[in-house]
């Protein structure tokens, strides 16, 4: 995941998913926020993110498809921006249902595995990177 740049257009590959767009977090963080804090806005997401996504013609669903797609196009190297970054996220919520869409390994399974293409960047707060 990278930190959204701020006035500038996002390159090629890069999808800004915080908020208002339909994925950003509906959640709340007052700043600066304790880690638990934050760890527990980001668990609220993954469980209402779960609902939405469980709804096959919410604008959740369909913006997650849209994400899903431009990662196939990109033969899985895509990059997830929000503010939050480098700081743990929804983003990585997000990058870890794209994952299991997309049946790539979870960060660190490649480099056990052989090395397999498209694995997801697995550096704190990089999560929603995955590298061709």
């Amino acid at each position: 995941m990278r930190q959204a740049p701020i006035g500038k257009p996002l390159p090629a590959g890069w999808v800004y998913v915080g908020r208002p767009t339909d994925l950003g977090n509906p959640f709340y963080l007052r700043t600066p926020a304790s880690t638990e804090k934050r760890a527990e806005v980001i668990s609220n997401y993954e469980r209402w993110l779960d609902g939405m996504l469980a709804q096959p013609g919410s604008d959740q669903a369909r913006m997650m498809d849209s994400i899903e797609q431009l990662a196939i196009e990109g033969e899985g190297v895509m990059t997830l921006v929000c503010f939050c970054a480098p700081l743990a996220c929804h983003a990585d919520v997000i990058a870890t249902r794209l994952r299991v869409r997309l049946g790539l390994p979870e960060p660190g399974q490649a480099s056990q595995e052989g090395g397999q293409q498209g694995e997801p960047d697995s550096s704190p707060g990089g999560s929603g990177e995955a590298q061709g």
